[in-house]
């Protein structure tokens, strides 16, 4: 980060930061026996978001007296600046919201206490495989998990009507297979709008062939590897087809200005359910499986709390942390911010929803991604080349070998 960058981001952090002590909450940490903890607008609803932690506070104060807590709702915008500059000022807070990718970035800068110890053995046991790996960083818990997503593979019953087609896809081979008749009726078999982000588009193709983005010790980038290439000649079949909409290929669209938005698409599996839910309508969607092709993956984040090594009450914010991250205030917690919950022992929370309770039975395929310092770096890479072999200005082996070297030049 530049000089620039660190004195913009400090300047608004403490702009933040008095308007919250304004208000009697305070912006850093403290000592002993207070904690301060930041999270950001995850329950859409301002004054149901703070509501919840102000009751959340009250009952763990009465149960645990003596430790104070005060939860800051910040706006997502800059939120890894205004983090780095209070935490480079000494006011950062004891725990903070965090998603897999922020996790290597702070932990490479000693940002980061490990939670191995503090984390209650019932609570590692009760998470699931996929989320602890999603939060651990060189064989550290390092992130407390709170709720998770899935994007799996949703579609459009109208369309499979208006079409003829009876049967949905499970594999690449049937999305292949559906695609002419989808073309001739008039619709898209999916969509690939590339730059709503690699994380849903690419990835969790890639991760169904057998690739990787990382080597295992994570020194080197893979994307070369024939399972990547098979990923993007897959890719580019559609686009060859006809059967993808290429203006998403390089444009940044409204959702109701893409063919998905406009109901004349098969199926998406680069959204989130509730962004078909709003698009299609709640009876259309019909929720299904991640696609298989060697293997059966998605991609999913998840959102946990971190606790700073600059806290000088780690004792009282761990207890603070197990609680927030129990199964019933876990539960609640996820059902009002629409997430699912990343204990195994939290029962459906979505079991009467047509939609959202399918989805909830895929959470095991989701994963965040190959946790790495610099992921989001190599994302900006990759997106641009995955662009021109779509587009054919490049082939896919071209695109890909071009971005392992210049990954492989931003890790050193």
């Amino acid at each position: 980060m530049t000089l620039r960058r660190i004195l913009a981001a400090a300047f608004a952090f403490l702009a933040v930061t008095t308007a919250v002590t304004a208000c009697g909450s305070k912006g850093g940490s403290g000592s002993g026996s207070e904690v301060t903890m930041w999270v950001y607008p995850i329950i859409p609803d301002e004054a149901q978001h703070r509501a919840f932690w102000d009751e959340k506070i009250k009952e763990f104060e009465a149960k645990n007296t003596g430790i104070k807590v005060k939860v800051n709702i910040y706006p997502w915008a800059n939120r890894d600046q205004q983090l780095t500059a209070a935490i480079a000022a000494g006011k950062g807070p004891d725990a903070v919201y965090m998603i897999p990718d922020q996790l290597p970035k702070f932990y490479a800068q000693n940002a980061l206490e490990p939670l191995d110890n503090y984390l209650s053995a019932e609570a590692k046991s009760d998470f699931r495989e996929n989320v602890l790996e999603s939060v651990t960083v060189d064989g550290h818990i390092v992130g407390a998990p709170i709720l998770m997503s899935v994007v799996t593979t949703l579609c459009d019953k109208r369309v499979f009507e208006a079409a003829g087609v009876k049967d949905y896809p499970k594999t690449w081979d049937d999305i292949l297979a559906l695609a002419p008749t989808f073309k001739a009726k008039g619709f898209d078999v999916t969509a690939i709008p590339t730059l709503g982000g690699i994380n849903q588009v690419f990835y969790p193709l890639l991760w169904q062939a057998g690739g990787r983005t990382f080597a295992e010790d994570g020194k080197k980038v893979v994307l070369d590897s024939p399972e990547a290439i098979e990923t993007v000649t897959f890719m580019r079949k559609l686009v060859e087809g006809g059967y993808v909409e290429t203006a998403t290929l390089t444009q940044e669209l409204k959702p109701e200005q893409t063919r998905f938005g406009q109901g004349k698409v098969a199926c998406m599996y680069s959204e989130a359910p509730s962004t078909m839910i709003q698009l299609w309508g709640k009876e259309n969607v019909v929720a299904l499986p991640p696609l298989m092709n060697k293997k059966q993956a998605t991609y999913g984040t998840v959102g946990s709390f971190a606790m700073l090594k600059s806290s000088k009450a780690k004792e009282a914010t761990a207890k603070w942390l197990n609680y927030v991250t129990s199964p019933e205030v876990m539960a609640e917690y996820d059902k009002a911010s629409g997430y699912f919950a990343p204990r195994k022992s939290v029962p459906a929370l979505y079991a009467d929803d047509p939609v959202l309770g399918k989805c909830e039975e895929y959470l095991n395929f989701a994963s965040a991604g190959e946790l790495h310092e610099k992921a989001r770096d190599v994302q900006g890479v990759l997106r641009p080349l995955l662009q021109a072999a779509l587009i054919g200005q490049q082939s896919p082996e071209q695109a890909m070998q071009e971005a392992t070297k210049q990954s492989n030049q931003l890790l050193g």
